[in-house]
Order: structure tokens, then C-alpha cells, then sequence
């Protein structure tokens, strides 16, 4: 318990001057008395409240960390399907990247046995006679740079293609 002898001499002393001149000791001393009492219970209900005000502000830390504590598993849970979903677009990805890089292959290798194919006819179209052999020239030869454009430009497709997946 508090001590309030300090309190209780000055009230004391505040109480005991008469008004006016007389000194009544008993009822300064009543008053005193009761004052003291006030202030005993004035103590106590403060010491109650703060009590009571530290036991909420603990309540709502615990609520605070709970809810923090919550919010972090689920954030977890959250990162988790994030890096899953991730994982299996990059999974489809490379799995998309080689189908496609196959296919060029397939296309590529088709390319070469076409290039190949009227490099042949080329070879026959010598044997033609002159007039025939220049206009069947000029048409391979257009023929064959538009494949070429075409090879060079899948070449360079199929180049750009590996550059973006490495």
C-alpha cells in the first residue's frame, strides 16, 4: 500500500485551521480522516484501471501477433502456389520450346531435300537446249533465291528463337 502519512499531515494541517479563527481538531480530523479514505479508493480505482488497461493492451497484442502469425501462413501458402503455378509454366514453356524447335528441324530438313530436289532439276534443265535451257534457268533461279529467302529467313526465325529461350 501506498503511504500517504505526507498527505495526511498536510490535509491535517489544512483541516485543523479553523475559519475564522477557531481550531476544531475533531472535525479536522474527521475530514482528514474521510479525505484519506477518498484518496484510498481514488488509489485503488486508479490501480484497478490501469490494471485492467495493461490486460487489454496485452489482449490486443496477442490478437495483433495472432493475426500477424495468420497472415504470414497464408502468405506462405500464397508464395507456395505462386512458385508451383511458376514451376509449371516454366515446365510448359520448355516443353513448347522443343516442340517447336523440332518442328523447325522437321521444316529445315524438308527445306534441304527441296533444295536438293531442284538442284537436280537444275542439273536436267543443262541438257535442254539453249532457249529452253535459259527461260527454265531464270525460273529456278527465282525459284531457288525465294527458298533461299525463305531458308534464311527461318534460319534466322530458328536463330532468334533459340537466342530468346537460352
Amino acid at each position: 500500500m501506498v503511504r500517504i502519512g505526507g498527505v495526511q499531515k498536510a490535509l491535517s494541517d489544512n483541516l485543523e485551521r479553523p475559519r475564522g479563527g477557531k481550531r476544531d481538531p475533531i472535525s479536522a480530523s474527521l475530514r482528514a480522516d474521510s479525505e484519506i479514505t477518498q484518496l484510498k479508493a481514488t488509489v485503488n480505482a486508479l490501480r484497478d484501471e490501469l490494471e485492467k488497461t495493461r490486460i487489454a493492451e496485452q489482449e490486443r497484442i496477442q490478437k495483433a501477433v495472432a493475426a500477424a502469425n495468420d497472415e504470414i501462413t497464408q502468405l506462405k501458402g500464397t508464395v507456395n502456389a505462386l512458385r508451383d503455378e511458376l514451376e509449371k509454366t516454366r515446365i510448359a514453356e520448355q516443353e513448347r520450346i522443343q516442340r517447336a524447335v523440332a518442328a523447325a528441324n522437321d521444316e529445315i530438313t524438308q527445306l534441304k531435300g527441296t533444295v536438293n530436289a531442284l538442284r537436280d532439276e537444275l542439273d536436267l534443265g543443262a541438257k535442254l537446249s539453249r532457249e529452253g535451257t535459259r527461260q527454265i534457268e531464270l525460273d529456278h533461279q527465282r525459284e531457288r533465291a525465294e527458298l533461299q529467302r525463305t531458308l534464311a529467313e527461318m534460319r534466322r526465325t530458328l536463330e532468334e528463337f533459340h537466342a530468346k529461350s537460352n
